[in-house]
């Protein structure tokens, strides 16, 4: 659990390496860490709260024969990149195939 005590200005913890005694509590948006635990402080402060953000993916890639509907978008996890089939193809190779997929 990070703590904010004595001449440490910012939260830190005791590591189970013994050649590292105590280490500094992650920053907030460091993309090295996905878990964290809060404690509430001698004066009453929670300490080590963080904010969770989403995978970054960037922007969609050109596949061949087809081209992203919103090239310039950064898209991060759970979002879905729509794409335009060039003329002359579909998502199923069938004249009648759909030429816009997500």
């Amino acid at each position: 659990h990070c703590q904010a005590l004595g001449k440490h200005d910012k939260p830190w913890c005791f590591t189970t390496d013994p050649a590292t005694r105590w280490e500094y509590c992650p920053e907030i948006g460091d993309s090295n860490s996905t878990d964290f635990s809060i404690s509430c402080g001698i004066e009453g402060a929670i300490l080590g709260a963080r904010e969770c953000l989403p995978v970054t993916c960037g922007a969609a890639p050109p596949t061949p024969h087809a081209t992203p509907a919103d090239p310039t978008r950064n898209y991060v996890f759970g979002d879905t990149a729509a794409y335009q089939c060039a003329p002359g193809y579909s998502a199923d190779g069938t004249p009648a195939g759909a030429t816009a997929v997500a």
